[in-house]
């Protein structure tokens, strides 16, 4: 099974990621809540590349050792 994303796009998303949840946690209490409902949308886009990246490179590895 071939990757959907490479390594470079997972990593950028997961930085993204990373990025926009420490300035959601910062602005908490400024933000409207349909402003954090899109910014929870945001992260959950961004969270799926490298979540799948993850379990594909796993299962990967995990058939090359049996």
């Amino acid at each position: 099974m071939a990757h959907e994303i490479t390594l470079s796009k997972a990593s950028r998303q997961a930085d993204q990621l990373s990025a926009l949840l420490t300035a959601m946690s910062t602005a908490v209490s400024e933000l409207e809540v349909t402003d954090m409902s899109t910014l929870i949308t945001l992260a959950l886009d961004l969270a799926g590349g490298p979540a799948c990246w993850l379990l594909e490179e796993q299962y990967q590895r995990e058939a090359n050792h049996a």
